[in-house]
C-alpha cells in the first residue's frame, strides 16, 4: 500500500506515461496550423548539391535553426519515437518552382520522404499561358513518381477571389478546368488536385449573394475539393 501511495503521489513526467499515449501528445504538439515549409537555399546549394534542405514553420527565417521538433532534442528516447512525426502531420509547402521541389527530392533524407503525407506547391497561373501549364504538369508528374503515396495540392497564388471580379474568378476556374480535362484526357493518372487562392468567409458569402445556384455550387466544389 505504501508502495502504491508514494507512485501516485510522485510527479508524473512525459516518459512515465505509456509510448501510445506519448506519442498521441506529440501528434498534436507537432501539428502546426500552417504546416511545415521548405525554405530556398542559395544557387550553389541547388546546383552543386552541397547541403540538404532547410524545413521549418512559416514564421522561420533562413537564419533560425529549424527546431520544428523542440521535442527531439530533449533526449535519445523522444528523437527515436518523433523524428518522423512533423512529416507525417504536417503539410509541406513549396512555393513558386519546381526546381526546389527537385532538389527537395534529391537531397532529404530517405525518411523523410517515405514519411511524407501531404505537399502543397504555391504558384502562379503565368503557367497557363503558352504552353507553360502543360510544360509545368508534365515536369510535376515525372518528379511525383519518386512520391506515389504522397497527396499533393496546387494551390494558385493568382487565382485570388480578393483581387478579381467575380465573374473573372469564375471564369478562370472554368479555364483551368478545361486545361484539366485536356491533361486527364489524354491519358494518365493525375496525382494532384488544384485550388484557388484560400477564400474568406466574407468573399464566400459575397459569391453566395450573387451566383446562381448552379455557379455556387461549382465554385464550392472548387473551393472544397480543387479541380
Amino acid at each position: 500500500m505504501f508502495m502504491i501511495t508514494e507512485f501516485a503521489a510522485r510527479p508524473r513526467g512525459l516518459m512515465d506515461l505509456s509510448t501510445e499515449l506519448r506519442l498521441k501528445i506529440a501528434e498534436y504538439a507537432l501539428a502546426y496550423d500552417d504546416g511545415l515549409h521548405a525554405y530556398p537555399v542559395s544557387k550553389s546549394a541547388l546546383y552543386y548539391r552541397t547541403k540538404r534542405p532547410i524545413l521549418g514553420t512559416e514564421h522561420m527565417t533562413n537564419n533560425d535553426s529549424p527546431r520544428y521538433n523542440a521535442l527531439s532534442f530533449t533526449c535519445r528516447q523522444l528523437w527515436n519515437e518523433t523524428q518522423d512525426l512533423p512529416y507525417q502531420v504536417n503539410a509541406i509547402t513549396f512555393r513558386s518552382q519546381l526546381l526546389y521541389l527537385m532538389f527537395f527530392l534529391k537531397r532529404a533524407p530517405a525518411h523523410v520522404l517515405q514519411k511524407m503525407q501531404h505537399i502543397k506547391i504555391v504558384f502562379h497561373l503565368l503557367h497557363m499561358k503558352y504552353g507553360g501549364f502543360e510544360h509545368f504538369t508534365k515536369g510535376l508528374t515525372e518528379l511525383l513518381k519518386k512520391i506515389p503515396h504522397v497527396q499533393v495540392q496546387l494551390i494558385t497564388v493568382n487565382w485570388d477571389s480578393s483581387k478579381l471580379l467575380v465573374q473573372d474568378w469564375v471564369d478562370m476556374g472554368k479555364e483551368i478546368e478545361e486545361r484539366t480535362r485536356i491533361l486527364d484526357s489524354a491519358g494518365g493518372v493525375r496525382r494532384w488536385r488544384l485550388f484557388p487562392n484560400p477564400v474568406n468567409e466574407s468573399r464566400l458569402q459575397f459569391f453566395r449573394d450573387v451566383l446562381d445556384k448552379d455557379q455556387l455550387q461549382k465554385v464550392l466544389e472548387w473551393i472544397k475539393n480543387g479541380i
